[in-house]
């Protein structure tokens, strides 16, 4: 099933990108936190967008859609997770090359910003099947890619970056949870 899928593919990334210094002894069990973290990210931002976006499927007159619009995100959740899980290797290598912890923070939202550009790709050609000659839903796409974005950054940045500087101390939350994530991604760019 696509969620499973999802939920696999995600748990691969999360520990590929949780490597990040795990070959210090104090750091070994990070892969396994950041292989739960990232389908969890994933779950809570879908499940916190959902409810706004069943409003505007309802705003825009096509409450009727939600259903199949549930089942295209669904599919294209999983998309996305297997475009993670394919440059994890890719990040595990790099990670081995030594880089700086600002390199391994922008390498991953690269990751993510092409895993979310294949996850909006299956969408939007999902629903543009489901929809036939009225694509009128397929507009809500456009709502649906900002509010997932936006919501995403801050969920991920909440839950702590699976990316710890090598001289701080494994940990599994952020210790100031209500920073703003964007702040720092402006910072890391």
């Amino acid at each position: 099933s696509f969620l499973g899928l999802g939920v696999v593919a995600a748990a691969v990334y999360g520990a590929c990108m949780s490597s990040y210094g795990a070959w210090n002894p104090d750091r070994v069990l990070m892969p396994r936190v950041g292989a739960v973290k990232v389908p969890l990210v994933l779950a809570i931002t879908t499940l916190v967008c959902l409810p706004a976006f069943w409003g505007l499927c309802g705003a825009s007159g096509r409450r009727d859609w939600f259903r199949v619009a549930l089942r295209c995100v669904g599919e294209s959740q999983a998309v996305g997770a297997v475009a993670l899980a394919s440059v994890g290797p890719f990040v595990v290598v790099m990670y081995l090359a030594d880089v700086s912890e600002a390199t391994a923070l922008l390498a991953n939202v690269i990751a993510f910003g092409v895993a979310a550009s294949a996850a909006q790709i299956a969408l939007w050609t999902r629903l543009r099947r489901e929809a036939g000659p009225n694509g009128s839903p397929v507009r809500l796409l456009a709502c649906w890619l900002v509010l997932y974005g936006l919501v995403g950054v801050q969920v991920a940045w909440m839950a702590r970056p699976v990316i710890v500087p090598r001289d701080e101390p494994f940990a599994v939350l952020r210790e100031d949870p209500f920073t703003n994530g964007y702040i720092a991604v402006a910072r890391i760019i």
